[in-house]
C-alpha cells in the first residue's frame, strides 16, 4: 500500500512540470499571435465595421484608428506664401485694329504666356447716317503670374480703355487642406499595402484590395486638384476685348444742348439730302452693273429695226 502511494506521489510530482511547460508554451504562442496583430493593429472586427457601417466617410477616421494609434502623425504642410489666382477683364477701343492685334499677340509671346482662345468678328453700325463696317476681337490669354501686372499695364496703353476689372482669389486654405488630405491618403495607402503583404487570409486580402483601390482613386483626385490649382496660380487669366472704332468714346459725359427749330429743320434737310444722294448712287451702281446687258439689248434692237425695214421695202 505504501509502495502504491509512493508511486502515485512520484507520478504527480512528474506531471506538474509537464503541465506547467505545456501551459507556458500555449501562453507563449497565444502571446506571439496577439503580438502579431497588436503590432499591426489589425483586427477582424475592423473589417466587420467596414462592411456594416460603410467604412468611414472621412479619411481622418482612418487616421485616428489606424495611424495615430501606431504612433504615426499626419504631417502638416509647410507654411507657404499665399496662393492667389489672379485674373483681369479688359475692353479696349482702337482706330488701328490690325496694329493692336499684333501688339497683343507680341506681348503674350514676350511674357512667356499663351493664347487660350481668340476670335475676330466683323459688324456693321451706323455712323452719321452711314453704314460702317468694324471689327471686334476677343482674346483669352494665360500669362505667368510674375508678368501679370506688366502685361495688363502694357495692354491697356494700346487703346482707349472702356473697362478694366482685376480680381484675385486666395486658394491658400483650399490648397493646404488638399495637401493634408493627400498626405493622409498616402499614409493609409502604405499601411494597406503592408497589411496585404502580411495577410494570409483571402477574405481579408480582397477587402484590403477594395479599400486600396478606393484610396488610390482618391489620391489621383487630390493630385489632380493640386495640379489644377498650381496651374491657375502660376498662369493668370486675362480676357481682352478690342473694338475697332472711328472715334473714341469720350472719358467724360458730353452735355448736348437741345436743338432749336431751325437746327432741327437743317438736320432733317441734311439727312434727306444724304438719303437722296445714296439713292442716286444706288441707281448709278445698278446702271453700271447692267450696262453690258443694255449694250446687248441695244444691238439687238438695232438689228431688229434694220431687218424690219428691209422686209418693208420688199
Amino acid at each position: 500500500m505504501k509502495k502504491n502511494v509512493a508511486l502515485i506521489l512520484v507520478l504527480f510530482l512528474f506531471l506538474i512540470p509537464l503541465n506547467a511547460c505545456g501551459s507556458g508554451t500555449s501562453e507563449s504562442a497565444k502571446s506571439d499571435y496577439n503580438h502579431y496583430y497588436d503590432d499591426y493593429n489589425y483586427e477582424s472586427s475592423y473589417y466587420d465595421d467596414y462592411y456594416d457601417d460603410g467604412y468611414y466617410s472621412e479619411v481622418s477616421d482612418y487616421a485616428d484608428e489606424k495611424i495615430i494609434s501606431e504612433n504615426y502623425s499626419v504631417p502638416s504642410p509647410v507654411a507657404e506664401t499665399r496662393k492667389l489666382v489672379e485674373s483681369a477683364d479688359m475692353t479696349l477701343e482702337t482706330k488701328e485694329f490690325d496694329k493692336i492685334i499684333a501688339e497683343i499677340e507680341k506681348y503674350v509671346n514676350n511674357y512667356g504666356g499663351y493664347i487660350e482662345k481668340s476670335e475676330i468678328n466683323s459688324n456693321n453700325y451706323n455712323y452719321y447716317y452711314s453704314s460702317v463696317q468694324a471689327r471686334t476681337a476677343f482674346y483669352k490669354v494665360r500669362i505667368p503670374q510674375s508678368k501679370f501686372d506688366d502685361f495688363v499695364n502694357d495692354s491697356k496703353a494700346l487703346g482707349n480703355v472702356l473697362k478694366l476689372v482685376r480680381s484675385a482669389i486666395d486658394v491658400s486654405a483650399s490648397y493646404t487642406d488638399t495637401q493634408a488630405h493627400l498626405e493622409t491618403l498616402r499614409i493609409e495607402q502604405a499601411r494597406l499595402q503592408k497589411f496585404m503583404a502580411d495577410s494570409t487570409n483571402i477574405t481579408e486580402i480582397i477587402q484590403l484590395e477594395e479599400r486600396l483601390s478606393k484610396v488610390e482613386s482618391e489620391i489621383e483626385i487630390m493630385m489632380s486638384r493640386i495640379r489644377n490649382m498650381d496651374s491657375q496660380v502660376s498662369f493668370s487669366s486675362v480676357s481682352v476685348v478690342i473694338n475697332e472704332v472711328i472715334e473714341y468714346t469720350p472719358d467724360e459725359p458730353v452735355i448736348v444742348e437741345k436743338n432749336t427749330f431751325a437746327q432741327n429743320i437743317a438736320e432733317v434737310f441734311s439727312a434727306s439730302m444724304t438719303l437722296t444722294l445714296q439713292f442716286l448712287q444706288g441707281i448709278v451702281y445698278v446702271l453700271v452693273f447692267i450696262s453690258p446687258l443694255l449694250v446687248l439689248v441695244t444691238i439687238a434692237l438695232i438689228i431688229f429695226i434694220i431687218i424690219r425695214k428691209i422686209h418693208k421695202k420688199k
